[in-house]
């Protein structure tokens, strides 16, 4: 890729990390907005709390105040089905993800890119479509609380939710970007070698063993980042509004022995 000017909201650790890291030494610059600093160079680094609009919004002015443009936006950022998160799993991996992409937007340069990292969780967003608009649907921080009470969902089905509502709201975006020439990908690994892997063994239980046995290992947080830079790379301009899985072969096999069956 040409050099280029990258955000990464979410992107300290994990995949993130590989990212940003393969992003910096290939040259180009690479901001990045995360909780937590990075232990590795990055061009610029702002702090974010997508649980909070007024954490959100003090680190889109300061970016806002580098006065630059960006050429791509890879949404990283999110929190795993652990329990007694439900409302902040709601918060980051969609509320306030959406909400700062609406507001970059203005600061992308057409022909841009968006990659969005969403999950396998996500797969069945065609089944789940009434709650998936109705989430798509949830902008406000304020009536967080009260929808996930509304919908009667606890940590696993909120994770899975905020997923498909990611993959949904890729080809959504991708449609209105049309005009503007700005790609929307979604990217949708299955089990990954990270540190959050042990909160997916937790809320799936045997059925993440079971599929992990069927492709022999989960995969690894450098596989799925080359996958989210091949999908940026400029040279692959005719994607655009898909989800792509990332899973080992792990979805044909299933399909195979459902065939077989």
């Amino acid at each position: 890729m040409t050099q280029q000017k990258y955000l990464a909201l979410g992107g300290a650790t994990g995949i993130g990390q590989q990212v940003c890291e393969k992003l910096m030494s290939s040259g180009h610059e690479v901001i990045l907005m995360d909780r937590v600093a990075p232990e590795f160079e990055v061009t610029y680094y702002i702090q974010i709390d997508l649980t909070e609009q007024s954490a959100v919004d003090a680190a889109l002015q300061q970016f806002a105040e580098l006065g630059t443009k960006i050429d791509g936006l890879f949404n990283i950022a999110g929190l795993p089905p652990r329990e007694g998160l439900t409302e902040k799993i709601i918060a980051v991996n969609w509320v306030g993800l959406e909400y700062a992409t609406e507001k970059l937007l203005p600061h992308m340069n057409n022909g841009g890119v968006i990659v969005n990292l969403a999950s396998k969780a996500g797969q069945f967003w065609q089944q789940s479509m009434p709650q998936v608009q109705s989430l798509l649907a949830l902008h406000d921080w304020k009536e967080i609380d009260g929808w996930c009470a509304g919908q009667e969902i606890e940590h696993v089905r909120a994770y899975n939710l905020s997923k498909e509502a990611l993959i949904v709201w890729t080809k959504l975006l991708a449609a209105r970007l049309i005009e503007r020439q700005i790609r929307v990908v979604s990217v949708s690994p299955a089990a990954v070698s990270t540190g959050i892997l042990d909160d997916f063994m937790k809320a799936f239980g045997d059925k993440v063993a079971q599929n992990l046995k069927k492709v022999g290992r989960p995969g690894n947080a450098d596989e799925i980042a080359s996958t989210v830079l091949s999908v940026a790379d400029p040279a692959n301009s005719w994607l655009n509004g898909i989800d792509i899985q990332v899973d080992g072969g792990m979805g044909a096999v299933m399909f195979t022995e459902q065939l077989n069956t």
